[in-house]
């Protein structure tokens, strides 16, 4: 079994809740431990689902979508 990979998201661009959101939205294709604490949101990814491809971008990805949606969501007029 692989190690697991560690992803550091700096608080300074990405939300918290971003990364909770991305981490409810993968959660059927690995196993997620997420660490808040600090500059950066830590997560710990094991046990990736072997059929999916560029699993971990596709994560970072989803918790960039996260983060701008967001941010778009605070932006918005009322």
């Amino acid at each position: 079994m692989p190690e697991p990979t560690e992803l550091a998201f700096s608080r300074s661009l990405y939300t918290p809740e971003a990364v909770r959101d991305a981490v409810a939205a993968y959660q059927e294709l690995a196993r997620f431990e997420v660490l808040e604490g600090g500059d950066d949101v830590q997560v710990r990814v094991s046990d990736p689902d072997p059929e999916v491809n560029d699993l971990l971008d596709e994560f970072c990805n989803h918790v960039l979508f996260e983060t701008v949606k967001q941010f778009r969501a605070v932006k918005e007029p009322a």
